[in-house]
């Protein structure tokens, strides 16, 4: 029976959402963020739309992992609503305070989080004020014990003269890359630059992103050939 029947049959599903979020960490480690983003969203869908929701405990992981791609893709403003959309649900499923010590996907999500706090005055002082009045409106008990811990961190062991290559080592794109009338998506894969170019509308970009996705999916499937084709290096 292949994976489409047991799906249909509801009799792997759980199996199904953890494989899509493996695939998306694997994604993610290649650095193919859209690639790891469309099979987050899978799974994040997958748990939604799950019998009398029994797979919803999962759904926060994926919700997570949709961050993670947006930070590491650079795009700050979709990464700022997926966090907040990570953390609310967390808090739904379990409204008992966050342990870091017992929830590495939460820690790790709270360092990104307060990564993009930290560096935004230096590298895009305009969006700032957008965190702040995030944070703002996040309960005091996250402020201060789960985000403030972390941007303190990072205050007393960044200089600021190391910053740029630091941000460098944790994302593939620029800082802000989601915003502006136009938007562009630059990866790297199979030795190549790729870049794509669109206008950043509510319609398009999604369409743009899902397009990326299946073309960073395509070129990881392709370095796996024998075959050389020949692409431009740079």
């Amino acid at each position: 029976m292949g994976a489409k029947d047991l799906w249909n049959n509801k009799e792997a599903v759980e199996s199904f959402v953890l494989a899509l979020c493996q695939i998306a960490h694997l994604y993610q480690s290649l650095g193919l963020s859209l690639a790891a983003k469309y099979y987050a969203l899978g799974a994040a869908w997958a748990c939604e739309h799950s019998v009398g929701g029994k797979l919803l405990v999962r759904e926060p992981e994926a919700l997570a992992q949709v961050f993670q791609a947006d930070f590491q893709l650079g795009a700050r403003l979709s990464a700022t609503a997926g966090f907040e959309s990570y953390l609310l649900t967390r808090y739904q499923l379990n409204p008992q305070l966050i342990d870091l010590s017992k929830e590495p996907t939460m820690l790790h999500a709270v360092a990104e989080y307060a990564t993009m706090l930290f560096t935004a005055p230096y590298f895009a002082p305009s969006f700032e004020p957008v965190l702040q009045k995030q944070l703002a409106r996040f309960p005091a008990e996250i402020r201060e014990q789960l985000i403030g811990p972390s941007l303190n961190t990072y205050k007393a062991s960044l200089p600021e003269a190391e910053l740029p290559g630091w941000l460098r080592s944790k994302l593939t794109d620029r800082p802000l890359s989601d915003a502006g009338a136009q938007r562009t998506i630059t990866f790297r894969a199979l030795g190549s630059t790729w870049t794509l170019v669109f206008a950043n509308t509510y319609r398009l970009a999604p369409v743009a992103e899902e397009f990326a996705a299946h073309l960073q999916i395509l070129l990881a499937e392709l370095a796996l050939s024998a075959v050389d084709f020949h692409l431009p290096k740079g």
